[in-house]
């Protein structure tokens, strides 16, 4: 990935691992995206009352994820994908 294929990207991370989360910072910024941090899936909900990020990499194990409520959460009201970007795989790693 060349260093601004990401330029004016916005990116909602959500990491508890302190170390993982700054680690996925610097790697998406560095590539031009404009990343902002959730240490929890709370901090990400209160988050995403403010923010419309283009996309979401979350841990996908934490504690208080609420895994139940995220598609559910207001922040995802009325969120169009992209005609481009149906059929996108998304991609779970533990």
């Amino acid at each position: 990935m060349a260093q601004r294929d990401l330029e004016g990207v916005q990116v909602l991370v959500v990491e508890d691992t302190d170390d993982y989360r700054e680690l996925l910072r610097m790697a998406l910024e560095y590539c031009g995206a404009l990343v902002t941090t959730a240490a929890s899936a709370e901090e990400a909900k209160r988050i995403l009352d403010s923010i419309r990020p283009h996309v979401l990499v979350s841990d996908i194990g934490m504690p208080d994820d609420g895994t139940d409520e995220g598609p559910q959460h207001p922040g995802y009201r009325n969120y169009r994908i992209p005609e481009s970007a149906r059929g996108t795989p998304g991609r779970g790693i533990r």
